[in-house]
């Protein structure tokens, strides 16, 4: 027996892979990779309840606001800041302010 060694489960993991910030800005269509989604994350450009983070691994909790700097924030040509605001099930855009 093997007493005082805790087994390392990583079915946490394995079940909520959509809370990391960097998977969240893929499938919101922000980035089309998750590498891609690092990039901003880890140059500061991506806030989470308004401040800016540098983790891409960041677990994102419900009812965190995510938003992008503005001068950041070109999605298919266009500047727009955009903030969002995650539910238990879905998540919906909460803020969208065009240039």
């Amino acid at each position: 027996m093997h007493r005082g060694k805790e087994r390392t489960s990583y079915i946490p993991f394995l079940l909520n892979p959509e809370r990391r910030l960097d998977v969240i800005l893929v499938r919101l269509h922000f980035c089309e990779t998750i590498p891609q989604a690092r990039q901003p994350i880890s140059h500061r450009r991506v806030c989470v309840n308004n401040g800016m983070v540098s983790i891409t691994h960041l677990k994102v909790s419900h009812g965190d606001r995510i938003s992008f700097q503005e001068n950041d924030a070109r999605i298919r040509g266009e500047e727009i800041r955009r903030s969002f605001y995650l539910n238990e099930k879905n998540i919906y855009v909460f803020h969208v302010d065009g240039r």
